[in-house]
């Protein structure tokens, strides 16, 4: 799994909207004290009918709004450092960058519009070649298709069933096991690393018969 540190930015922005959040819950809850008080004083206590009061119930519900539409705002409100994106070639897995993808997008409080593209502008190589190929111009930022189309593509089942085809297709040394040309230093165990559950499997099928 590709690790994601987050910037410490993040955090102190994460710390100061929370403190305003409480701060506006707080004057929140004493207007409503304050408003309830009110209420219970004119229910025991009958009081001549005068424009002060229902100004005051007006001025009192006019502060709730007003906190309520802060809070509201402070919640939408963007971090102003957001955590980075790798870019992705198509070179790893794509469970691998997904999960990658998924711990920046928590971390920033993306949407799925904005995670699809953030996605969108990370590709390159293999993976963008596939994107621009397969996915229709007005789909390539949306997150469902393009990650659709990059599991299909460079999903660990596929690129498993690729390793495998290449390592049958080398010749092997008399008496030498697919896991002895691992060892040789071919590259391909670099390449697809968690195909690797496949040798077992492969070193127990018969050779080939000669034509």
């Amino acid at each position: 799994m590709v690790s994601n540190d987050q910037d410490p930015s993040i955090n102190a922005d994460r710390s100061s909207i929370q403190q305003q959040l409480e701060e506006f819950k707080e004057r929140i809850s004493q207007l409503e004290r304050e408003n309830m008080e009110l209420r219970q004083f004119i229910s025991v206590q009958p009081v001549p009918s005068t424009s002060t009061t229902p100004q005051f119930e007006a001025n009192v519900s006019e502060s709730l709004l007003e906190v309520q539409q802060q809070i509201a705002s402070l919640r939408q409100k963007p971090i102003s450092h957001e955590g980075s994106l790798m870019v992705y070639e198509g070179k790893t897995s794509w469970e691998d960058y997904a999960g990658h993808l998924d711990i920046v997008a928590a971390a920033n409080g993306w949407s799925i519009e904005r995670k699809g593209q953030k996605l969108a502008s990370a590709l390159r190589g293999s993976a963008l070649g596939v994107v621009l190929a397969m996915v229709p111009p007005e789909e390539r930022m949306d997150f469902i298709s393009l990650s659709s189309v990059l599991k299909l593509r460079f999903g660990q089942q596929h690129l498993s069933l690729k390793w495998q085809s290449e390592l049958q297709s080398k010749a092997q040394r008399p008496g030498e096991s697919l896991a002895d040309d691992l060892a040789t230093g071919d590259g391909i165990y670099d390449q697809y690393p968690f195909a690797i559950g496949f040798l077992p499997m492969i070193d127990n099928q018969p050779p080939p018969e000669d034509p």
